[in-house]
């Protein structure tokens, strides 16, 4: 804001009139008079190294560098040294799993240092913002800390160096990002001719004549066995570990006996168990981060992927592999955390045959099924004929009789004055008069007949292992929910040939049988 000429002048007089210099006392630094950028001081030292690989190049490198700040430190009378930090097998991008580094950051906080020697920015960090931001963090300590990296002859404490500083640490980044995208290249170049990687797996070893191969180890092999065999079994991953742990049995190639339930998923997992190999299954976001994600077809900035059936010999069958995989994927859909579903058979009275359906399950398909209902129908008679065959009376039957059932056919059509069910892709859902004719009861079980394709329902105790609650109440009024059925529906729809975008609702047999069952009731 403009001043006027008065406040000009009022302005020049204050300056004029001020302390003079004779009045102002100046308190002086306390100084030893030694150069504070010499070396030549009392300082504790310590050194910091790394390399990046557990190669025997690499691991003579890691021994000469600690050796030779060990002999550097030591040989300044001066110098009192501290540690000698060192990561191994460790790359620089990232801070997150460099344990020696920032043991050494924690000891610099806790005023332990005063200068850390290292020898380039890229055996440091090769992440502009990690490098500068911890050189600036240092500094700021009370004492600061100064850092020498030799290669490069740059000190921290001289304040020409920090600009020098950003520049070698971009070009360190840059030199991480050219090999990060040639190992890349490398790897999917190897992918795509059928170079495969095959690092050692846990039932399997390097055939030595032919290093992409595989070759069984049988020891090993039966653990891998027992472990699908389990599983299949409708034992949980976390079960399977507890008996294989008190067992004793090994859980890697190492031979230890580790088991947890991660290393069970791992095993289950992994497809080249049955012989065959997908390459590029995960792949790295950032070179700075080195975080893997899951890669697939509709993961658009991720490498080609690779199959090859019959890559190698099988310790499991191809069928039991994919089996396995089906119930996997029905556990995470249901969260299970304990066994499966066990699928259960009406084995005596006019249901005979009947299995117990668990909605949203899909480890079972229509195979299954039918195997169930074998192993109790009878032969000559089908279900329709019995019921037929049947006196529906109340009271006229065992436990097992149809007292509180109501049998459902797949051939569905619409009609508002008798019960209906509707069956989507995903969903199950009956109207209210099936809701009335079954007592109003809170939960239900459904059945299902494979042979004669029927579905039939009755209520039952709400701890029931496949019961489902159908309605919900809302004050006075009760609402008819859609039960999430995806796994029975699923089943449906493929065994009828329906299409998916479709839905199915109604039933002549329905309203057939229970009108019928009304009225001898």
């Amino acid at each position: 804001m403009a001043i006027d000429n008065e406040e000009k002048t009022k302005l020049r007089e204050s300056i004029a009139n001020g302390y003079k210099r004779d009045e102002i006392e100046l308190i002086a630094k306390n100084s030893s008079g030694e150069d504070r950028f010499s070396l030549n001081k009392e300082m504790r030292v310590c050194a910091y190294c790394r390399v990046s690989t557990d190669n025997i190049e690499q691991t003579t490198s890691y021994e000469f560098q600690r050796q030779e700040y060990t002999e550097k430190i030591e040989s300044n009378d001066k110098w009192t040294l501290v540690d000698i930090y060192a990561d191994e097998g460790i790359s620089g991008t990232s801070m997150m799993h460099r344990d020696s580094f920032n043991r050494m950051i924690n000891d610099c906080k806790k005023g332990l240092i005063d200068l850390i020697l290292v020898k380039s920015v890229s055996r440091f960090a090769r992440n502009v913002v990690d490098c500068l931001s911890t050189v600036e963090m240092l500094l700021g300590l009370r004492p600061p800390v100064r850092v020498i990296f030799e290669s490069e002859n740059i000190d921290t404490a001289k304040t020409e160096s920090m600009f020098m500083l950003q520049i070698m640490a971009m070009m360190a980044e840059g030199e991480s990002r050219n090999k990060s995208d040639i190992m890349k290249w490398s790897y999917n170049h190897r992918n795509s001719i059928g170079r495969f990687m095959t690092p050692r797996l846990f039932g399997y070893e390097i055939d030595k004549d032919l290093p992409e191969k595989y070759r069984i180890v049988e020891e090993e092999a039966e653990v891998i066995r027992l472990v699908f065999s389990m599983f299949s079994f409708g034992m949980s991953p976390l079960k399977i570990a507890e008996i294989m742990q008190k067992s004793g049995k090994i859980s890697n190639y190492k031979h230890e006996c580790k088991w947890k339930s991660s290393v069970v998923t791992s095993i289950l997992d992994n497809e080249r168990r049955c012989g065959e190999l997908l390459a590029s299954k995960t792949f790295t976001i950032s070179f700075k981060t080195h975080k893997s994600v899951r890669n697939g077809p509709d993961v658009e900035d991720g490498p080609n992927q690779y199959f090859v059936r019959e890559h190698h010999d099988p310790i499991v069958s191809v069928e039991m592999f994919e089996h396995v995989v089906k119930m996997r994927k029905a556990r995470k859909e249901l969260n299970l955390t304990g066994a499966f579903p066990i699928m259960k058979v009406i084995r005596t009275g006019v249901l005979k045959g009947f299995v117990s359906v668990s909605l949203r399950y899909t480890g079972f398909d229509i195979d299954d099924y039918l195997s169930a209902s074998n192993f109790v129908s009878e032969n000559g008679q089908s279900v329709s004929s019995r019921l037929e065959n049947a006196n529906l009376r109340k009271g006229d039957f065992s436990h097992f009789d149809l007292d509180g059932y109501e049998l459902l056919d797949s051939q569905l059509f619409i009609s508002s004055n008798m019960p209906i069910v509707k069956i989507t892709s995903e969903e199950i859902s009956f109207n209210k008069i099936c809701y009335e004719k079954l007592g109003s009861c809170e939960a239900i079980e459904v059945l299902y007949e494979p042979h004669e394709n029927m579905m039939a329902i009755r209520p039952c105790q709400a701890d029931h292992p496949n019961a489902v609650k159908w309605v919900k109440c809302n004050g006075k009024r009760t609402i008819m929910r859609k039960l999430k059925a995806y796994g029975f529906s699923s089943l449906l729809f493929e065994t009828n040939g329906w299409k998916k975008r479709l839905y199915m609702q109604g039933c002549h047999q329905v309203a057939d049988m229970i009108s019928r069952t009304a009225s001898k009731r």
